[in-house]
């Protein structure tokens, strides 16, 4: 009993330490963009070209998407076995094709 208390206090206090890690980090995140925003603002009133071209990218930007690899297929001992013998095999007749035969070595020797 006393250890699944431990347990538990443990997983509480890891609980507590995440919960205070993602909201410092939402905290600077928010600060971060409030400080864009105030750059964007004095942008605009400064260098109305700059502020565009900013704009802009950040538009262009939004409109782009990750597209999501696809998944890599699992294949199993037996067919790994057949990629691997086939690929051997075509491989092992491309090494014959390129030495002379046993007739042309004689002749050449």
């Amino acid at each position: 009993v006393a250890a699944e208390k431990r347990e538990l206090h443990h997983e509480i206090l890891v609980g507590r330490q995440k919960l205070e890690e993602e909201k410092a980090h939402r905290m600077q995140l928010e600060h971060q963009q409030l400080q864009q925003a105030e750059q964007l603002n004095f942008l605009q009133k400064t260098n109305e070209d700059a502020f565009k071209k900013i704009k802009q990218l950040e538009d262009d930007k939004k409109a782009l998407h990750i597209e999501e690899k696809a998944k890599t297929p699992v294949l199993s001992e037996f067919e790994l076995k057949c990629y691997r013998n086939s690929v051997d095999a075509y491989f092992g007749l491309a090494r014959q094709s390129h030495l002379p035969n046993r007739k042309q070595r004689r002749v050449l020797s």
